[in-house]
């Protein structure tokens, strides 16, 4: 028997109020005063670097070994990545991370050198992809999902479905020689509109011709319908939604859409959306990413009434068969590491860090050993934490730290006899 969409609605209240209680409580906590930053400004002889991963640990500055390389211009390495390497991959690529569940991964463009966080690195995508062949994860088709998801058929361990958003065509250019070269099928969902109609100014967005070319090679092309990856207005007084889960302010007769109004349209955009796959690209399968991810039961309720089998959200997780509305993991920003995204993939939290000491507390930087007094380690080199003081005095650097305003101003020597002169 397949699960209802609207059993997710009610899954979530807690988590929209919850947000609010917190702030709320904050609010009355801290009172009207000066704010406390929310991240580590640190300076080095003047030029400014925003350091959102510091963190204040036993009343020390613990920064980043991303900042060690962005900063001072050091190559770093952590001597455990290099210990048994051979024999640590053999063994990830054997591990079973879960069982009866597909991961499904969210990327949105890519770039070969990103202008927004939001954008994924060419560099991070190629070695996301490389991580979840090492670490023995499965890329399955939208097929073998949907099957999963409404006919309970198996699904291999450690299955994930690779999916897009919007139909860039970076990911024509950029992402699918890419899956190509791992023989690693996906999924990019389309605002068909954009596809029919091209806009002259925006991000360019694929064609039908380069989609019928990837789909020869186990890449499917979905609904994020037809026109409505927009926000709407929704009183007559510029209060903007998700034109999908809201009923719109209708100005030539100065009144909101009623009930059976706001299904219709739904209903006739997606049906014009699944139309146009099928008459482009041949589509027998029905899938659809949801704009934004919102989601109500009304528009849940839609989405069965013309069979589609599968819908997707953007709130963080795995999928079991009957999760009709299912999870996804975001994978398509630059500012996270491709090993953070493989561990939320694994179900761990990338933000979790362990504290070591003594030995293991020890970086490689330039081809150099150098020991802490501590250390908190990450998933990956760059967000192993160590303590800003100990490198400063590694290297002969002054630092003053204001943790009222969470800022370190750095002076290296040179600067400072610089300054002295003048």
């Amino acid at each position: 028997m397949k699960k209802s969409w609207g059993t997710f609605t009610n899954k979530f209240k807690l988590t929209r109020i919850l947000p609010a209680l917190v702030l709320a409580a904050t609010v009355l906590v801290t009172g009207c005063g000066t704010p406390v930053p929310d991240e580590v400004t640190i300076s080095l002889d003047g030029k400014e670097f925003k350091e959102p991963a510091a963190e204040i640990y036993e009343g020390q500055l613990m920064v980043p070994a991303s900042f060690i390389q962005q900063a001072l211009g050091k190559r770093v390495e952590w001597e455990k990545e290099t210990d048994k390497k051979g024999e640590e991959e053999k063994e990830k690529a054997k591990a079973v991370h879960y069982s009866g569940q597909v991961g499904v991964l969210m990327y949105h463009d890519i770039m070969e050198q990103p202008d927004r966080d939001d954008i994924l690195s060419t560099q991070q995508f190629k070695q996301q992809m490389e991580l979840l062949r090492k670490e023995g994860f499965v890329p399955i088709s939208m097929e073998e999902y949907l099957d999963f998801i409404g006919k309970g058929k198996p699904v291999p361990d450690n299955a994930v479905l690779i999916t897009f958003d919007d139909g860039y065509e970076s990911f024509y250019k950029l992402a699918y020689p890419i899956l190509k070269e791992y023989k690693y099928p996906a999924a990019n969902f389309i605002i068909v509109s954009t596809i029919d109609k091209p806009a002259a100014s925006g991000r360019p967005k694929l064609t039908w011709e380069q989609m019928r070319e990837m789909a020869q090679h186990d890449i499917g092309f979905y609904n994020h319908t037809y026109d409505m990856h927009r926000y709407g207005d929704t009183d007559g007084k510029g209060r903007k939604k998700p034109v999908t889960t809201r009923n719109l302010y209708l100005p030539d007769e100065k009144r909101i859409e009623t009930e059976d109004e706001y299904k219709q349209r739904v209903k006739d955009d997606l049906i014009r959306a699944e139309a146009r796959l099928k008459e482009e690209l041949g589509n027998t399968r029905s899938a659809v990413a949801l704009p934004y991810g919102a989601y109500n039961d009304k528009l849940l309720a839609v989405l069965d009434s013309i069979g589609v089998e599968a819908s997707f959200m953007v709130k963080e997780g795995r999928n079991g068969s009957g999760d009709r509305n299912g999870f996804r993991i975001n994978g398509g920003r630059s500012d996270q590491s491709p090993e953070a995204v493989i561990a939320k993939l694994k179900g761990q939290d990338p933000t979790k860090r362990k504290l070591v000491t003594g030995e293991g507390a020890k970086l490689k930087i330039d081809g150099e050993a150098v020991q802490f007094s501590k250390m908190l380690t990450g998933v990956a080199t760059e967000d192993i934490l160590v303590p800003l003081r100990e490198i400063c005095k590694k290297y002969e650097i002054k630092v003053d730290w204001n943790h009222k305003k969470k800022r370190a101003v750095m002076t290296t020597s040179q600067a400072a006899d610089a300054g002295g002169k003048e």
